[in-house]
């Protein structure tokens, strides 16, 4: 059994990737919180998109389209509820937002 970490944001973030890998049925996905996918986006971009350690067991690209979607939702709804409540702090926490609504899918 493996011990928790100290840091729930980090342990959502891994559970969101290994299910990715494993090909974890998109409509059961457990995504973290919209805030934690708005303030880890790096991680998103390194761990799971542009991970060159796993780049060879990437699902196939109907699976990478319908995951992505749902998390790119997640970090629309946090953008939303970020938006009503401080729409300053919005561009602090966009750093890779873009890139990742750019990527093109095989």
């Amino acid at each position: 059994m493996p011990i928790p970490s100290t840091n729930p944001a980090q342990d959502q973030l891994e559970r969101l990737r290994k299910q990715y890998y494993s090909l974890y049925p998109i409509f059961k996905l457990n995504l973290p919180s919209p805030q934690i996918l708005l303030e880890n986006q790096s991680y998103l971009i390194s761990h799971i998109l542009d991970n060159i350690d796993l780049s060879r067991y990437a699902p196939e690209a109907g699976y990478q389209k319908s995951f992505w979607r749902k998390v790119v939702a997640g970090l629309e709804d946090g953008l939303g509820k970020l938006m009503q409540e401080d729409p300053e702090s919005v561009c602090t926490l966009m750093p890779v937002f873009p890139e990742l609504m750019s990527r093109r899918w095989k």
